[in-house]
């Protein structure tokens, strides 16, 4: 290896181990920050919704007419999965990609319900 690679080679890690300390440092100094304040503890809305780095959103968590819900999508937009909890009981449904249910999960004060669906068939049953 010639002395110019050599040299290259060793200002290219450099300024790697160089980013690496300035980003360490700046972590260190975030923690520090939020740490150091006496904000607030609590964040209250009444729904948050998540969006991926091209804006799409892909999911929401907050409160419904009948409870609360958390709801995320897949990248056509359709839900794939939605959990409910209401005053009835929870209800848990996963979706094939077509949005059409697959799975469903429900539990109220008297019984429990699954039902399964496949573009075949769907069972279902109880539970006590």
């Amino acid at each position: 290896m010639q002395l110019e690679q050599r040299l290259a080679r060793l200002e290219r890690q450099n300024r790697v181990l160089t980013g690496l300390v300035v980003a360490l440092v700046m972590g260190v100094a975030s923690v520090a920050m939020i740490g150091a304040g006496d904000g607030p503890k609590d964040i209250e809305v009444r729904t948050l919704s998540i969006r991926n780095d091209d804006g799409q959103l892909v999911g929401y968590m907050g409160a419904c007419d009948k409870g609360s819900e958390l709801v995320l999508f897949n990248k056509k937009s359709y839900t794939g999965l939605h959990l409910e909890a209401t005053e009835d009981g929870g209800i848990i449904t996963l979706n094939h990609p077509n949005e059409n249910p697959a799975l469903t999960l429900s539990a109220n004060e008297a019984t429990g319900k699954i039902s399964a669906a496949s573009p075949e068939k769907v069972s279902r049953g109880n539970w006590p």
